[in-house]
């Protein structure tokens, strides 16, 4: 099983809108993954309650990402899920 990870960006905010956003709390279902750093940056997430997937995140700071939300759609039967993390720092 392999996992996608997208993010969808908000257009329109300016700058200092975004300089008072506050990295959220990551929910429950993100505490059980976690980020392994490869070369150059490279970053996957893993958790063990699902063996075999690994998810590559793409980064666009050169930061540690970490994990906010998991959640598995319903309506794909629990096939399809999203992983959303946060690659940069609060406020860019």
């Amino acid at each position: 099983m392999r996992l996608i990870a997208a993010a969808i960006i908000g257009a329109g905010l300016g700058g200092a809108a975004l300089a008072e956003c506050a990295l959220p709390e990551p929910s429950a279902p993100a505490s059980g993954w976690q980020v392994i750093e490869g070369e150059d940056f490279a970053f996957t997430a893993e958790n063990p309650a699902f063996p075999g997937l690994t998810v590559d995140l793409t980064m666009d700071a050169p930061v540690i990402p970490e994990v906010l939300d998991f959640v598995r759609l319903d309506r794909y039967g629990g096939r399809v899920a999203l992983l959303q993390y946060f690659s940069g720092d609060p406020g860019t």
